[in-house]
């Protein structure tokens, strides 16, 4: 499944990189049984709730190191895996009434959340250092980091 976001001349907001996760992480079948329809999207709304302020978290750092180090678009993704692990169990945690405890406890799914979670932070941070880019030109390390991905524009 492949997720994408629009956004008006900008990055997109916390809440957007939150659902849009949340819709990853706990995709809901066009073919979900009769009568689970609301209780599926109450908790998918409850995951995009859980993870609303690590995207928060991580965009506002992302943007603070951006202004603060003229070379941090050369440093490496990177987010808090404790904290990832930790919003996972939280996740866990409102999952517990619902009829899918048992699945969003299993270690597969626990797992590949984690990994699917941090996939979209590593996006956003580059769709933070993008943006910055492009309203910072004359930063060498931000020109360079954009040319890696949309080549050389000189």
């Amino acid at each position: 499944m492949t997720a994408v976001l629009i956004s008006d001349n900008g990055p997109h907001s916390a809440d957007s990189w939150a659902n849009a996760a949340a819709e990853y992480i706990f995709a809901i079948s066009p073919d979900i049984a009769s009568g689970r329809l609301i209780e599926a999207k109450r908790v998918q709304i409850g995951i995009a709730m859980a993870l609303l302020p690590l995207f928060k978290s991580v965009m506002t750092a992302e943007r603070d190191n951006l202004k603060a180090d003229e070379a941090h678009s050369d440093k490496a993704l990177g987010v808090d895996a404790v904290w990832v692990a930790s919003v996972i169990q939280q996740i866990i945690t409102l999952a517990q009434t619902s009829p899918w405890k048992d699945k969003l406890s299993s270690v597969e799914w626990v797992s590949q959340a984690i990994n699917d979670v941090t996939s979209f932070l590593h996006s956003v941070q580059q769709i933070e250092r993008f943006w910055h880019a492009d309203t910072n030109p004359d930063n060498k390390s931000a020109k360079a980091f954009k040319a890696t991905y949309h080549g050389i524009s000189e």
